[in-house]
């Protein structure tokens, strides 16, 4: 009857939906691997010339993405050791910088290559990493080798930092001081003059602890855990209390300085507006009121 024609309808279209739904997640896994088996063998591709090992291109025929590359790096001129050194730096710097700029693609906000690469934050894996390094060309083999290998480790890092107990050691200390200097004489005035002293005071917070923990991957590669963990936070946080002292103790100064920085400001508007008064374009009435000629 109507009633059965219409269960064994939908019933055949609960398998023909079931069945492409494998299909689709089939082709999607299928395509996953096809991408992993690409990356690792950059991966590896990389490895050996980074231990000297000649790399022919001729060996990955059967996969153009893998020749490409080989060719690539046979091509890629050497760069300094010094420079590369340097440049890997700044990239692991930069990586963790997420942690205080608030987002991977606030930090690297000028590095178009990486803006094209990643649309969004979300786009930014531990896999979009390592192809981003591996299609750099400022960094040597044993550079790109090592930060790879680094990249779990890093995006561990910026996790790490952002932790609320960082935060939260800032409040329960520095943070109780800046609201004392903050109700005090110099601090409202300072306020007054639009100098954001608890900012600049958590910034150098945050920022030392990036620094810490920039510097504890590279000496141990690993990261700061336990005691290690206290100290850090410890560090940026006498950091903290240093760039607080400096407003509390020189706050005359900086409000001397403000003064003369609007000053200067207005001195130039001024200028701009004597240099427009005498144009061609102005004349000078009798009672010394400059006006605009009128043709």
């Amino acid at each position: 009857n109507t009633e059965t024609k219409a269960r064994i309808a939908q019933v055949k279209e609960k398998i023909e939906s079931s069945m492409y739904s494998r299909f689709i997640r089939a082709r999607q896994l299928q395509e996953y691997e096809r991408e992993e088996s690409i990356r690792q063998g950059k991966i590896d591709i990389l490895t050996r010339i980074a231990n000297g090992e000649e790399v022919s291109p001729d060996e990955f025929y059967q996969t153009p993405e893998l020749f490409e590359y080989a060719m690539r790096m046979n091509t890629q001129p050497h760069i300094s050791s010094t420079v590369s050194v340097r440049n890997a730096e700044n990239l692991r710097s930069t990586i963790l910088k997420a942690a205080t700029a608030g987002s991977y693609m606030e930090a690297f906000k000028n590095d178009p290559s990486f803006t094209l690469m990643f649309e969004d934050e979300e786009a930014v894996t531990e896999w979009g990493l390592r192809d981003y390094i591996l299609h750099r060309d400022d960094l040597n083999p044993a550079e790109k080798q090592k930060l790879i290998e680094q990249v779990p480790m890093l995006m561990e890092g910026v996790n790490f930092v952002r932790n609320p107990d960082f935060d939260a050691h800032f409040e329960n200390s520095v943070g109780n001081d800046l609201k004392v200097f903050a109700q005090s004489v110099q601090g409202q005035v300072l306020q007054r003059m639009g100098v954001n002293v608890q900012g600049v005071v958590q910034n150098t917070y945050r920022e030392r602890l990036r620094q810490e923990v920039i510097a504890y991957i590279e000496e141990n590669e690993r990261l700061p855990r336990g005691t290690d963990r206290l100290e850090i936070m410890q560090r940026a946080e006498d950091a903290a209390h240093r760039r607080l002292q400096v407003f509390q103790q020189n706050y005359r100064q900086l409000l001397q300085d403000q003064a003369e920085q609007m000053k200067g400001e207005g001195n130039q508007g001024t200028a701009q507006r004597d240099r427009n008064n005498n144009s061609e374009d102005t004349f000078t009435l009798p009672n010394g009121v400059r006006v605009k000629r009128v043709e």
